[in-house]
C-alpha cells in the first residue's frame, strides 16, 4: 500500500513561493526559445521571403538587379569598342519584366500575411507564457505549503492534471465561488502483519529461550500482539506472531529502520538464524465490524488487556484457535463474506450454552500475500473444553447457520490449527 489521498480548502502559500515562481519563470522563459517554439519560431525569426519571378527562378546567374548590371556593363564595353547602344525597344522591355517581378500576383498579399503570421505567433507565445507562469505560480505556492509531508517519490510524480488542477485553484482564489480542493495524504489505515516462522525441529527450543529473553526489546520496537505455537491442526514448530501497525506502512517502514539500527536486536538475529527453517510475512486489514460490535476485541494495542482475562489461572490453559478461509476469486468476495459474517455473528456470541472464556479477538481480510483469504481468531481462556462448548452452542445459532451456509458457497478450502500462546506474548 504505497500513500493515500483526499481533499482539503487550499492556503495561501508562503514567502518562498516567490523564489520558486521566480526560478519556474526563468524556466518558463527559457522553454519560449525558438527551440522550443518549433514552427512558431521560424515564422517569427525568419522575415518573410518575395515571390520570385518566373524568369528569376529559371535563371541562375543572380537577381534582377545582377542581370541589369550586367547588361550595362556589356552596353557601355561595346559602346567603347564602337559597338553601338543597345535598342531602347529592349530596354523599355526588361524594365517592364523587372516591375512586374518586383510586384506580387493579385491577391497575394505577402507582406500583409508576415505581419497575420508575425501576430498570431507572437500572441500564441504570450498566452503560452502566461500559462506557464501560471501553472509555476501554483505549484510553487502547493510546495510551500504541502512540500513537507510528501516524499520525494510523490513529488516526482506529481502528474500535468493535478497542476492544471492547482492552477485553476489559483486563478481563482479572488472569484466568489468556493475554492476547489487540493490532494493531501489522507491519515494511515492499520494493517495486520502475521509472521509465520518454520523453525528447525533441533533448534526450536534454543529459538524460543532466546526470543524470550529478547521480548522486552521487541515490544519496544514492534507492536507485537500476539506470540504463539501452534498445539495441533497443522504443521509444527512454526513461530506465529501478530503485530498491530496501527500507523499503516509508514510506522511499520519507521520501526523496521529502527531494528535494523539497533545493535541488540541484530545480536539476538545472529543467535536466532540456525533455527530458522523458512519465514512468511502477510498482511491484513481487520473487519470493519470489529471495534463496533460488542463481544468483539480487536487487535488494537491495549484493548484486549483491558476486556480480557488474563494472566495466572486465566491464561494457563488459554488457546488461540484461528480459522483461515480460502475464497474463490472475484472481487466482490470478501464484502459479500465479511457482510455475511457479520450478519450472523451477533447469534453465536450471544447462543445459549456458550463458555464465558470465549471471546472473538478479531476478523481479517489479506492485503498482501494469499489474497481473497479471512482470518478469524478466537481466545478460548478454559482451553479445548471452553472451545468445543462454543462450538457445540454456535450449532444452535439460526441467524449464524444461515449466513455460514451461504458462507461456505464462497469458500474453496478451510484450515483449523490451535495455538499455544507463549508466556510474554501481551494476548496471553
Amino acid at each position: 500500500m504505497g500513500a493515500e489521498y483526499s481533499y482539503e480548502t487550499p492556503v495561501e502559500g508562503g514567502e518562498g513561493a516567490d523564489a520558486a515562481v521566480a526560478t519556474a519563470d526563468a524556466a518558463t522563459t527559457a522553454a519560449s526559445t525558438p527551440e522550443a517554439d518549433g514552427e512558431a519560431a521560424v515564422r517569427i525569426d525568419q522575415p518573410a521571403t518575395k515571390k520570385k519571378a518566373p524568369q528569376d527562378e529559371e535563371d541562375d546567374g543572380g537577381s534582377g538587379e545582377e542581370e541589369l548590371s550586367k547588361k550595362k556593363e556589356c552596353g557601355e564595353s561595346d559602346s567603347g569598342a564602337g559597338g553601338g547602344d543597345a535598342p531602347e525597344d529592349n530596354k523599355d522591355k526588361d524594365t517592364e519584366a523587372r516591375n512586374d517581378a518586383a510586384e506580387p500576383p493579385a491577391g497575394d498579399d505577402t507582406d500583409g500575411g508576415t505581419e497575420d503570421a508575425l501576430g498570431d505567433s507572437t500572441s500564441s507565445k504570450n498566452d503560452t507564457s502566461d500559462e506557464e507562469v501560471a501553472r509555476a505560480r501554483a505549484l510553487a505556492q502547493f510546495m510551500e505549503k504541502y512540500g513537507s509531508e510528501l516524499t520525494p517519490e510523490q513529488i516526482a510524480n506529481i502528474t500535468p492534471e493535478q497542476i492544471d488542477r492547482l492552477t485553476r485553484i489559483e486563478s481563482s482564489k479572488d472569484s466568489d465561488s468556493a475554492p476547489p480542493q487540493v490532494l493531501r495524504r489522507m491519515p494511515a489505515r492499520p494493517i495486520i502483519e502475521l509472521r509465520e516462522y518454520d523453525l528447525n525441529p533441533m533448534y526450536a527450543h534454543s529459538y524460543l529461550h532466546h526470543t524470550a529473553a529478547k521480548a522486552d526489546l521487541r515490544k519496544k520496537l514492534s507492536p507485537l500482539r500476539l506470540f504463539a505455537i501452534p498445539e495441533t491442526g497443522g504443521k509444527l514448530n512454526v513461530a506465529t506472531h501478530l503485530y498491530h501497525w496501527r500507523g499503516g506502512y509508514r510506522e511499520r517502514n519507521a520501526r523496521k529502520a529502527d531494528m535494523a539500527s539497533s545493535e541488540e536486536w541484530r545480536e539476538y538475529i545472529k543467535k536466532i538464524q540456525p533455527a530458522l527453517a523458512s519465514q512468511r510475512s502477510s498482511l491484513w486489514m481487520e473487519a470493519p465490524f470489529v471495534y463496533d460490535m460488542p463481544g468483539v476485541v480487536g487487535l488494537n494495542m491495549g484493548r484486549g488487556e483491558s476486556m480480557l482475562r488474563m494472566g495466572g489461572k486465566y491464561s494457563n490453559d488459554a488457546i488461540y484457535e484461528v480459522c483461515r478461509y480460502k475464497l474463490k476469486l472475484g472481487y466482490d468476495v470478501i464484502p459479500i463474506f465479511l457482510e455475511l459474517y457479520a450478519s450472523g455473528l451477533p447469534s453465536k456470541l450471544e447462543a445459549e450454552g456458550s463458555d464465558p472464556t470465549s471471546n472473538l479477538i478479531t476478523l481479517m481480510y489479506s492485503t498482501v500475500g494469499t489474497l481473497n483469504e479471512v482470518c478469524e481468531v478466537w481466545r478460548h481462556g478454559d482451553g479445548f473444553d471452553a472451545m468445543e462448548r462454543s462450538g457445540a452452542a454456535a450449532q444452535n445459532a439460526k441467524e449464524w447457520r444461515e449466513s455460514g451456509s451461504q458462507i461456505s458457497a464462497l469458500t474453496v478450502e478451510v484450515t483449523r490449527t490451535v495455538l499455544r500462546p507463549i508466556a510474554f506474548s501481551p494476548l496471553l
